[in-house]
């Protein structure tokens, strides 16, 4: 997996250096915030049983550009409530899944794609914790490690973008967290 990221990262830094567009041709501020929601996926194999969740999340990120083609990015996160929980395929009555927080820290290497579309992968560390409950019993439970993605942004203007990514949250021996999110960003 190691290796993906890193071909991928040579990848868009190749193609940025040839990408002559809009994007790079104005100078703006080198800081942006981004808003969206996620569609948070959990998976869990655990004694023979395969348990899924897809609870919602607001996500932000606060970043910087460091370079034209290097961000550094802070992201954090909150459950928009909780969700059923499937059992090998079937609803488990009583029980649901709520995210609770999400932080990360990223390096986000980017490129220029077209005059208003760039391409980006993260690379970095997350933090989440969620809480799963069954008849009224609740239990909370919190992991980090290594996450991962990558996403386009689509450049309205010099300010303000569209923004979606998909993105490893965590991914662990016996179970993983994968969100897509569709958001907003502002630069200023």
């Amino acid at each position: 997996m190691k290796r993906l990221a890193i071909a991928c990262a040579t990848t868009l830094f190749a193609l940025s250096s040839q990408a002559q567009g809009q994007l790079q041709a104005q100078p703006v501020n080198p800081n942006y915030v981004e808003l969206g929601i996620t569609s948070v996926k959990f998976e869990e194999d655990a004694l023979g049983y395969s348990i899924k969740s897809t609870p919602d999340a607001m996500r932000g990120i606060l970043g910087r550009e460091i370079h034209d083609n290097v961000a550094v990015e802070a992201m954090f996160g909150v459950g928009l409530g909780h969700t059923s929980v499937d059992v090998n395929g079937q609803s488990l009555p009583g029980a649901n899944f709520k995210v609770n927080s999400m932080y990360g820290l990223y390096v986000t290497p980017k490129a220029v794609l077209t005059d208003n579309i760039e391409g980006f992968l993260r690379l970095g560390y997350a933090y989440a914790k969620g809480t799963v409950s069954l008849n009224g019993e609740s239990a909370a439970d919190s992991d980090n490690g290594f996450s991962y993605g990558l996403g386009v942004r689509y450049h309205f203007d010099k300010t303000t973008f569209l923004n979606v990514d998909y993105m490893s949250y965590l991914h662990k021996n016996d179970y993983k967290a994968t969100g897509l999110t569709v958001g907003l960003g502002f630069k200023f």
